[in-house]
């Protein structure tokens, strides 16, 4: 595991969100990591559904987040906005399905 991911464990395992948007989702990692019962969606462009996640689909995140998706508790980006055209976009989207309560 990588040096930032047991940082992002310590943090959710802390808060235990009920759902976490996972993006870019790659191979499920975060999932396999957290040890509390949780809905988790992914998206991602490359990879396929990984297991054990609610719902899944694969998306350019260039185009900000699906307008459909649900709010979250929580949403987590690793090793992905580093990639994008205009992280702005991607930002301000994530913000618009941030269950802020």
């Amino acid at each position: 595991m990588k040096n930032y991911m047991s940082s992002i464990v310590s943090i959710l395992e802390k808060l235990k969100p009920k759902t976490i948007l996972d993006i870019p989702s790659g191979e499920g990692l975060l999932l396999r990591e957290l040890t509390f019962d949780v809905e988790i969606d992914g998206l991602d462009l490359y990879e396929l559904k990984p297991e054990g996640y609610r719902s899944f689909q694969q998306f350019d995140m260039d185009k900000g987040l699906p307008k459909e998706l649900p709010l979250y508790e929580a949403i987590v980006s690793c090793e992905g906005i580093e990639h994008l055209g205009n992280p702005l976009l991607f930002l301000e989207n994530i913000n618009s399905h941030l269950n802020n309560k």
